[in-house]
Order: C-alpha cells, then structure tokens, then sequence
C-alpha cells in the first residue's frame, strides 16, 4: 500500500476511536433519571375559632364585673385625757397669795390650736417654804377649770433647789382643745390644793394661749367625768399634845431653819406630812406650820 493510503487509513480509524470513547463518556456521566424535587414541609396554619354568637357577646359585655369589697376602717382608738366638758369657774377655790408651785413651758406651734390639738402641761406642785405638798392641782383656761390632776411624780431637781421634801411634787396633763372655753385672751392658769381642804396656792408660769374658733373635727375622747371639786369642809383638826416648848422647823432636821415656837401642852393642828422621826403641822391658833420632832410627843 501506498504511504497515502496508510496516513489516511490511520486518520480514520482516529476519528472512529474518538467518536466511540466521546459516546461512551457521554453514557459515563449521564444521570438516569433527574430526581423529583421534594417539596418544603410547612405546618398548616390553625384554624381561627369561630366568632361568638352576637347575643353572647352582648351577654359578656353587659355583665358587671366582680366587686372588690372595700377595706373596713379600723377605728381610731380613743384619745384619753384629764380635761372634761363639765366645768367650774377658778374661784370655786380658795386661792391664796403664796406661789404653790410652777406651770412649766409647754411645747407650742406657731400655728393657733384647734379642736384636734391635745395640749400637753406639765409641772411642779407644793409650798417651798415648808414642804407641804399638793394633793391635786386644778388647771384652768379662761378662768375655767377644765381638767384635776395629782402631783406625786418624781421631780429631784424641786427637791434639791425648793424644798427637800417635794421630791415627788410633779403633775402632768393632757388637755383636749375641744374642751377648752374661749375668751378674748385664753390663758393656762392652775392651783395647788394644799392639803385638804379648800385652800389652794397659784401656781407660777402663766401662759397664754392661741385658740382657733371652736368647732370642727376633733378626735375621739375618753375623759373623767368632771375636774375634782374643793372640799365642802376643812379638813379636820387633830389634837397633839407636847411635852415640853417645841421648835418649828422648815424642814425636817435639826439643821433646818426655826420658824417658830410651840408651848407644851396640847394644840389642835392640821397634820401635812410625817417621816419616821418628824411630822409636818400646821396650828391655826398660833398662825404656824412647819416641822416638829415626834420626840416631843407626849404620850397619852
């Protein structure tokens, strides 16, 4: 064969060995089949309830909602107090001239009390010259007593500047304004009974007050019926009897001052106090009192 022939011999069977392997390639990477795509998975949606009928929606709204029960009211606990309604005027007293005592200063706003305000006084009761002590202490407003209270309260400073035997001379007391009268200048005043009769010493340290117009809320009060009255007698004369002539004291100690003379033999006095060793007298007759030693006693 011809050298022609064989080149193009050998170019032919090329392009044959090349159409077979592109054919074979071509079967090679061909799928089979394209696979179905698969559809996302989305939960449906829930279905939305139905409306209520129209009539129950109008039975929902007409219908009153739940009442809440209001909270009770605890009552306010009674205020109590040594002042009363019931009143008497001052001079039911017999008041006299010697300053029994003192009305400290009590704590007072700028603003006038009103019949909620409680006034609260406060002081010392008894006669510095001898020690007698007060049994009550009226206080006054307008000339009015109001309220009585005793004086038997610790005061250590009375006794170590007055008088050694008024250490137990305080009073304290608490005034409704509600029960206060008014007057053009109201003014806190108050007396000393000494002893037990009518007798009573002023007390130093008048105030003056500033009252709003009566009327108006005021709280609560439980109060004593009245202010105690003065005695309807003097109190009752006992007789003693004296060996011998017998001093007089201011207080009770032979230190104390002499303030007079007693005769031996019998006196008719008011008796105001006593300690183991010394008793507190008082002799009309002989315009005395003071303190004598039980050693002079007579016995009967």
């Amino acid at each position: 064969m011809e050298p022609s022939g064989r080149l193009w011999l050998i170019f032919a069977a090329a392009i044959l060995l090349a159409a077979g392997a592109a054919s074979v390639w071509m079967v090679s990477v061909e799928p089979s089949a394209a696979p179905t795509p698969v559809a996302a998975v989305v939960a449906p949606p829930e279905p939305k309830p139905a409306p209520p009928p129209a009539s129950k929606v109008a039975a929902v709204a007409e219908k009153p909602a739940p009442r809440i029960p209001e909270p009770t009211p605890i009552a306010a606990a009674p205020v109590v107090v040594d002042s009363s309604e019931q009143t008497y005027p001052l001079n039911t007293w017999r008041i006299g001239q010697t300053i029994g005592g003192w009305i400290d200063a009590p704590a007072l706003g700028d603003n006038p009390l009103d019949d909620q305000a409680i006034l609260e006084l406060s002081g010392w009761a008894g006669d510095s010259e001898v020690g007698w002590r007060a049994r009550l202490v009226a206080i006054a407003v307008c000339g009015t007593v109001v309220a009585t209270v005793r004086a038997d309260q610790p005061r250590p400073e009375v006794a170590r500047a007055a008088h050694p035997n008024l250490g137990r001379s305080g009073w304290r007391a608490k005034i409704a304004v509600a029960h206060l009268p008014r007057c053009a200048q109201p003014r806190v005043q108050a007396v000393a009974q000494i002893g037990d009769g009518r007798s009573a010493l002023p007390l130093g340290g008048e105030r003056s007050l500033r009252l709003a117009a009566a009327g108006g809320p005021h709280p609560v009060l439980l109060s004593p019926p009245s202010p105690a009255l003065p005695p309807d007698a003097e109190p009752e004369l006992r007789a003693i009897r004296l060996s011998g002539n017998t001093n007089v004291r201011r207080c009770a100690g032979l230190q104390c001052e002499i303030r007079g003379r007693l005769s031996g033999g019998s006196h008719r006095a008011i008796i105001g106090d006593e300690t183991p060793e010394w008793l507190l007298v008082s002799v009309p007759a002989n315009n005395l009192t003071g303190w004598i030693s039980k050693q002079v006693l007579a016995r009967r």
